[in-house]
């Protein structure tokens, strides 16, 4: 069984959870340390499978998954490189979800579409990957943001 997942910003904790899936599916023998059940129900952090992943920087967007964790300003790099996600990230609308100490580290992509028209686009990518569950990585604070994605995930 998996979960289609999509994040909801490619940044550190982003890179650290695909990561450290990772480093667990190449070391079966090892228990996996943080996490506070290795099961929920039938489910286990191995049946997560990235299907989508949304951003504002302009050098995640439009690289997959598996390339996207790796842009800085991510520093997470605990392992050297990942198995291929081939998920592409897309954009994302800026709104209030851009954190004070990140806005100085990234490029924001130049939107040119409104909001609506970004839900739209948002909400066709999430059908179409056939995406189950979205993660929520925005900064705290992100109150526009994160009403935007729960209309998002609604729809």
């Amino acid at each position: 069984m998996t979960i289609n997942v999509g994040a909801i910003g490619v940044g550190n904790c982003f890179a650290g959870l695909v990561q450290g899936i990772e480093y667990y599916r190449q070391n079966p023998e090892k228990k996996p340390i943080g996490l506070m059940h290795e099961r929920i129900g039938d489910y286990r952090v191995f049946d997560l499978k990235f299907t989508s992943a949304f951003d504002v920087a302009e050098n995640k967007i439009g690289k997959t998954i598996d390339e996207a964790i790796y842009q800085e300003p991510n520093c997470v790099d605990w392992l050297d490189k990942v198995s291929r996600i081939n998920a592409v990230v897309c954009e994302s609308p800026i709104l209030d979800g851009v954190g004070v100490y990140v806005e100085k580290k990234i490029k924001l992509i130049k939107q040119t579409k409104n909001d609506e028209e970004l839900e739209k686009e948002i909400v066709r990518t999430i059908r179409q990957t056939d995406t189950e569950m979205l993660v929520n990585y925005l900064p705290v604070g992100s109150e526009k943001a994160t009403r935007f994605w729960a209309e998002a995930a609604l729809k």
